[in-house]
């Protein structure tokens, strides 16, 4: 008799999972679980109550999670000793110390960035913009510090490049001041990180504090669990489901792909297919419902509201109306006249 074979299960070690998180010491952890909760609390109050002026606040998101960033990941993935080195704690007072130089300099800060710069804010600019760049290594990989890397090199060097290529050149205090301000490292990325993505990694933590996470993805397992390929499936269900409460493929990732990812990788997926697996499943999860209200505003769903309660009549006749109509034709699916006049839609990016 021939035994049926079984499908092969990957054993994947627990650590795979875990990157360069290091391992700290019992006060490190209190340390650690203190100032998270306090950069939380400290990002609802600005939010909430009392707003900073932007470049202070920004300065303080990034100076605050660079500290919390070198206290939890090590600087390779190889193990060491419990605890963070002393290299480490240089980086934590270093990140630390560039903050409070732009929370002291603010006034100053806001009318020499870029222009008129002193030798403390060159010094400051370029120790900050280095511990953002080894920060993203740790957290991210080489891949975004390279590229970051030639950009900046491209502004030392593109006064001897050929063609459209070449500037007039920039100096080594211009670059940094300049790169330093909210024209550069604190600009719309960091605004978008301190102001909505803070939120919905809060949220996401909260999610799976309270097991509403775990029920997602139980869901999702008992929906597509069993099919050839069930953890993939499963995966782009979660995505989906928790969209619909998340809004960030940021928070979908946190909250379901802790879980998805080393499921599929125990059924035999390689490390990048998972990850592109649950980054593709979270940024389409981003696009479910109620994300529009947040992004479009109230208004304009109001709006939509309105436009679709209008007579049909009164649609037709504005859409013949407007030079901005769109006549559509048929493409095959079946589901379009030949030609069907479509009024220009309410929202503002559509």
């Amino acid at each position: 008799m021939s035994a049926t074979a079984e499908p092969a299960v990957v054993l994947v070690p627990d650590d795979e999972f875990g990157g360069n998180k290091r391992d700290l010491r019992g006060w490190e952890t209190a340390l650690l679980g203190a100032l998270c909760v306090t950069f939380t609390l400290f990002h609802l109050f600005v939010l909430n109550v009392y707003s900073l002026e932007p470049l202070l606040f920004r300065a303080i998101h990034v100076a605050w999670g660079g500290a919390l960033g070198f206290i939890l990941y090590g600087f390779s993935q190889r193990k060491s000793a419990p605890g963070v080195p002393w290299y480490d704690w240089i980086l934590v007072v270093a990140s630390v110390a560039c903050g409070a130089y732009i929370t002291v300099e603010l006034d100053g800060l806001l009318f020499r960035a870029g222009a008129q710069w002193t030798t403390l804010d060159v010094v400051v600019g370029f120790v900050g913009t280095l511990l953002v760049l080894e920060f993203g290594r740790r957290t991210s990989g080489l891949a975004m510090v390279i590229i970051a890397g030639v950009f900046l090199l491209y502004t030392f060097v593109g006064q001897w490049l050929p063609g459209v290529l070449q500037h007039r050149g920039y100096s080594f205090g211009q670059v940094f001041t300049y790169m330093y301000s909210e024209y550069g490292m604190f600009g719309v990325t960091t605004q978008v990180s301190s102001s909505y993505i803070i939120l919905f990694v809060c949220f996401a933590a909260f999610l799976q504090v309270s097991r509403v996470g775990e029920y997602i993805n139980d869901l999702s397992n008992a929906l597509f669990g069993w099919a050839r390929g069930g953890p993939a499936k499963a995966c782009v269900a979660s995505g989906a489901l928790f969209g619909t409460i998340s809004g960030s493929a940021v928070a979908n990732v946190v909250a379901s792909g802790m879980v998805t990812i080393p499921m599929m990788r125990r059924v035999g997926y390689d490390r990048p297919t998972a990850a592109a697996i649950e980054a593709t499943s979270s940024t389409g999860g981003q696009m479910t419902p109620p994300l529009h209200v947040s992004l479009w505003g109230l208004k304009q769903v109001e709006s939509a509201a309105a436009s679709a309660a209008r007579p049909a009549s009164a649609a037709t006749s504005s859409a013949r109306s407007r030079p901005a109509s769109v006549t559509v034709r048929r493409t095959g699916c079946g589901h379009c006249r030949a030609t069907d006049t479509i009024s220009p839609s309410p929202f503002p990016f559509a």
